[in-house]
C-alpha cells in the first residue's frame, strides 16, 4: 500500500524538520489572508471583534466597524475586464492600508466588500476619520498611468464602546449586521455615501409616527428634513405643519418653551430648523432660542412673530436667530425661508464635517512627530551613550567613567534641588565631559607616569577641543559649560580659563568635584587608588582652593550613598561600616 503521507509531487522535496515550522506558519497565513490583494480575510474577524468586544469593558475605550463597499463596480469588471477589476481592486487595498492607523486591520469580505476595524477611537475621532477616508478615495485616480478610473465607496459604519446599549446581548455577528443594516442604507441612498447606524436611538425612535432618520445618523444621505415649530397658537401651528407636510419637510410641535425644550432633548439631533414665535406664555421666543441652541449647536432658528419692532428682530438675531419673519406671512415666503435656512444648515454641517477632518489630519501629523521625535531622543541617547562608552574604552583602565560619574553627578543635582533643562545639561555635560580626549594622543593619554611639560599642554586642551565638538550641535550647546569648565578651580589656579568662585559655572563646580573623588578612587595607569578616607581627607582639605566650600559639605553627606553608586573595586566593608557625620564632615557643618 502506498504511503500517502510520504509521496510528493514529481519535482517536490518533502518537508524536512529544519523548514516544517516555515511551512507551518506560510499555510497559517495562506488561511487567514486574502490571496489577492494579502490583507486578512473574514476569518479573522470573529474572534477579532470578540477581543474587541471584552476590551470595550474598559471605560473610554471603543471600536468602530467601517464596511465599505463599491459603487457601480460591475461597471468597471464589464467594462474593462475582470482583470482591470482586480488590479483596482488590489490598489485599493493598498491605499486603504497606507491610509489606516497603525492599530487598525483590513478586512477582504470578499469581491468588492472591505471590512476596517477601527481600534481604541472615540465617536467623534471615528466620524472624522472615516469622513477622510471616503474622501481620499473618491480623490484617488486609480489605474492612473492608463485611464485613470475613479471609485466611489458606499460605507456603513457601527460604532461600539461601554455605553452602547444593545437590545439584547449580542455575539460579533449581530455587530457585524448593525454595519451591514448601515451600508444598506447608504446604497439604498444612491451609494457614495456614509450611514452610521445607532441601536439606541433606533429603539427610542422607531415607532414615533413620522420620525426623520429613525434607524440612521447619515452625514450624507438624504433624509427627511425635520422642523418643530413652536407657537401658543394651535391654529398657526396647524396651518404651518399643513404647508411645511405639502412641500415634504416633517414637522413636531410645541405650545410653550417647556415642551419643546423637552422634545429637543429626547431627540437630539433630529430637527434641522426651529421656528418659534417671540409671545409666549411661560418663557419667550428669545430663551427658546438660547435653549435651543445649548441644546443643539447645528439647529438653524427662525423667528416667526406678530410683534415685529427694530428692537425684537435685534434682540432674535443676538439670541442665534438666523432669520425673522412676520405674521401673517404667506405660504410661499415660509418655503423660501425654508429653503434658505436649510441652505444655512447644510453650509455648517459641512464645515464641521471639515473641520473634524482638519482636525483629525492634526491629530495623526501630531501622532506621527510624537513618533519621530521619541525615536530621535532614542537614537541621541544611543548615540551619546555610544560616544562615552567609545571613550571609556579607549581608556580602558577608566571604563564606565563617564557612566558611573553621572551617576554621581545626578544624586547630587537631587540632593541641592536642581531639575529641569539645567539638570539635563550638567548630566549630559557629565556624560561627555572628556569627549576632548579623543583628539589626544594614545602615547599621552594611556601614558604609565607622569606626563612632561609639552606632553601636559596637549593633555590641557581637551577641555576647549570638547566644547568645540558639542557647540556644533544645538541639542548639546547647554552641556558645553561642563565641559569646558570641569577644571578650574575654585580659588582661580584651574584651566583653560583661569576662571575664579561663582564664575564657574555651578555645573561645572558640582562635576569637578565628582570628578576628582572619581579619579581618587579608581586605579588610574599613574597612579595607586585611595581609600574611601584618604579621597574625604583629600577633598577637605581642597575645599575652597580647587572645590566650592558648598557642594563640599552636601558632598560629604552623601558619601555613604555615593560610595555604594561607584562601587569603585577598592572599597571595603570597614570603610563603608566607619562612615559617620562625626568621622567625615561634623566639623565642616559647626
Amino acid at each position: 500500500m502506498t504511503d500517502l503521507s510520504r509521496s510528493s509531487r514529481p519535482g517536490e522535496t518533502s518537508p524536512t524538520p529544519a523548514n516544517w515550522e516555515a511551512e507551518l506558519h506560510k499555510l497559517k497565513e495562506q488561511v487567514i489572508r486574502d490571496p489577492l490583494t494579502g490583507c486578512f480575510n473574514r476569518r479573522v474577524l470573529d474572534p477579532g471583534l470578540d477581543s474587541l468586544m471584552e476590551q470595550c469593558q474598559q471605560p473610554g475605550y471603543g471600536f468602530s466597524l467601517v464596511l465599505i463597499d463599491l459603487d457601480d463596480f460591475k461597471h468597471i469588471n464589464d467594462t474593462f475586464g475582470h482583470k482591470t477589476g482586480d488590479e483596482c481592486i488590489v490598489e485599493l487595498s493598498d491605499f486603504l492600508q497606507e491610509e489606516l492607523r497603525e492599530p487598525d486591520s483590513l478586512i477582504r469580505m470578499g469581491g468588492d466588500e472591505f471590512l476596517v476595524l477601527v481600534d481604541g477611537i472615540t465617536e467623534d475621532e471615528n466620524r472624522a476619520y472615516v469622513t477622510r477616508l471616503h474622501a481620499l478615495v473618491r480623490e484617488h485616480p486609480f489605474l492612473a498611468e492608463r485611464y485613470p478610473l475613479s471609485i466611489h465607496m458606499s460605507v456603513g459604519v457601527f460604532y461600539f464602546d461601554a455605553q452602547t446599549e444593545l437590545e439584547e446581548p449580542s455575539d460579533s455577528h449581530d455587530i457585524l449586521s448593525y454595519a451591514d443594516k448601515a451600508l444598506y442604507a447608504s446604497k439604498r441612498f444612491g451609494g457614495d455615501r456614509i450611514t452610521y447606524w445607532h441601536p439606541n436611538q433606533s429603539r427610542e425612535t422607531r415607532n414615533m409616527p413620522g420620525s426623520v432618520s429613525p434607524v440612521f445618523n447619515d452625514l450624507h444621505a438624504p433624509h427627511e428634513e425635520r422642523v418643530l415649530v413652536v407657537d401658543d397658537d394651535p391654529l398657526f401651528r396647524r396651518l404651518l405643519e399643513q404647508v411645511l407636510l405639502r412641500e415634504g419637510y416633517a414637522s413636531d410641535s410645541a405650545s410653550d418653551v417647556e415642551q419643546a425644550v423637552e422634545l429637543l432633548k429626547k431627540h437630539k439631533g433630529a430637527y434641522d430648523v426651529l421656528m418659534t414665535d417671540l409671545s409666549m406664555p411661560g418663557e419667550s421666543g428669545l430663551r427658546m432660542l438660547e435653549l435651543a441652541r445649548d441644546i443643539d449647536e447645528q439647529i438653524v432658528s427662525v423667528v416667526i412673530s406678530g410683534h415685529v419692532s427694530a428692537d425684537n428682530v435685534i434682540q432674535s438675531l443676538r439670541a442665534g436667530a438666523y432669520d425673522f419673519l412676520e405674521k401673517p406671512c404667506h405660504p410661499e415666503h415660509i418655503i423660501s425661508l425654508m429653503k434658505r435656512a436649510l441652505e444655512y444648515r447644510k453650509l455648517r454641517m459641512e464645515n464641521q464635517q471639515y473641520q473634524n477632518y482638519l482636525e483629525d489630519m492634526v491629530s495623526q501629523k501630531n501622532r506621527q512627530l510624537e513618533k519621530n521625535l521619541a525615536e530621535l531622543k532614542d537614537a541621541y541617547a544611543f548615540s551619546l551613550d555610544a560616544m562615552s562608552a567609545m571613550l571609556d574604552a579607549r581608556e580602558y583602565e577608566t571604563a564606565l567613567h563617564s557612566q558611573r560619574v553621572m551617576k554621581l553627578t545626578e544624586r547630587i543635582l537631587n540632593e541641592m534641588g536642581i531639575k529641569g533643562d539645567q539638570k539635563k545639561d550638567i548630566l549630559q555635560g557629565a556624560q561627555l565631559h572628556d569627549i576632548g580626549k579623543i583628539a589626544i594622543p594614545d602615547s599621552i593619554l594611556l601614558k604609565k607616569g607622569p606626563l612632561n611639560k609639552e606632553e601636559w599642554a596637549v593633555m590641557r586642551r581637551h577641555p576647549e577641543i570638547g566644547y568645540r565638538f558639542v557647540q556644533s550641535s544645538r541639542y548639546l550647546q547647554g552641556a558645553g559649560d561642563i565641559i569646558l569648565s570641569h577644571h578650574e578651580a575654585w580659588d582661580g589656579s584651574g584651566y583653560p580659563q583661569g576662571l575664579k568662585g561663582e564664575e564657574i559655572p555651578l555645573g561645572a563646580r558640582i562635576f569637578t568635584l565628582v570628578d576628582c573623588y572619581d579619579a581618587m578612587r579608581s586605579r588610574r595607569p599613574y597612579k595607586n587608588v585611595m581609600s574611601t578616607q584618604e579621597a574625604v581627607n583629600d577633598i577637605k582639605q581642597k575645599s575652597g582652593t580647587q572645590f566650592d566650600p558648598e557642594i563640599v559639605r552636601c558632598f560629604l553627606k552623601l558619601i555613604p550613598e555615593l560610595e555604594i553608586l561607584g562601587n569603585w573595586e577598592s572599597t571595603k566593608p570597614m570603610d563603608l561600616n566607619t562612615m559617620s557625620g562625626r568621622i567625615f564632615f561634623e566639623e565642616d557643618l559647626d
